[in-house]
């Protein structure tokens, strides 16, 4: 669980172990709620709380045995809820494709009180829109691909 802020007082002495805990990462690895085969792919995440604000930064690096097979979706940490208003809080950036990959970039948005959704930027209509990935979208994923996430969440 990661360490969070108390609850302070006016004129309350904070320590440097209060101080410390405001800049505290905790390693997190998130479950695919879907649109993802996970098999030999990995993680490198971790999240943090400030008072009821929650900060998360990481990225899925395809393997072998891994697949974007849908509209992606992950857990957030630590089993918390956040407000469900499909709020956009963050971006996402796509490395997908083979050979030499291309860099797409999209949003996080809010998908549920404890999971979080990923959509890729789409540019082919008159105004700027969201289109869920998925094995093709947006192209063909190839090992060693990577889906590179940051976002912020007011926790309740």
């Amino acid at each position: 669980m990661a360490t969070e802020l108390g609850s302070f007082t006016a004129g309350q002495v904070l320590t440097a172990g209060d101080l410390n805990d405001i800049a505290t990462w905790t390693t997190y690895t998130p479950a695919f709620s879907a649109g993802v085969t996970v098999g030999n792919g990995t993680w490198d995440a971790a999240y943090n709380i400030v008072n009821k604000i929650l900060f998360f930064q990481g990225k899925f690096t395809l393997g072998s045995t891994s697949a974007i097979t849908g509209s992606v979706g992950l857990t957030i940490p630590d089993s918390r809820t956040i407000s469900d208003n499909s709020e956009i809080l963050g971006n996402c950036r796509l490395f997908s494709g083979s050979g030499s990959p291309n860099v797409f970039y999209g949003a996080v948005q809010e998908s549920s009180s404890t999971s979080v959704s990923l959509v890729v930027y789409n540019s082919s209509t008159t105004y700027l829109s969201g289109s869920n990935l998925s094995a093709t979208i947006p192209a063909t994923w190839v090992t060693a691909n990577t889906l590179a996430i940051s976002y912020c969440a007011k926790i309740i």
